[in-house]
């Protein structure tokens, strides 16, 4: 389980979507994950998870200290 005091979460403004994502990156079981997630009235959903990438392991570790 990712804890919520360890992630580093920002708004995805990458693309012009038709809702608001946003991508935590967060440890989990000694890698870093990416979530990417959307708001749906009073449900969160699940985008994708994975394994975040060197670029995104630096995000984490540049603002997670």
């Amino acid at each position: 389980m990712i804890e919520t005091g360890q992630t580093v979460p920002f708004e995805d403004r990458r693309f012009g979507y038709d809702e608001e994502r946003f991508v935590t990156l967060g440890p989990l079981e000694g890698t870093i994950e990416v979530i990417e997630t959307t708001e749906t009235g009073d449900h969160i959903r699940v985008i994708s998870m994975r394994k975040a990438d060197r670029h995104e392991q630096k995000i984490y570790h540049d603002n997670h200290r």
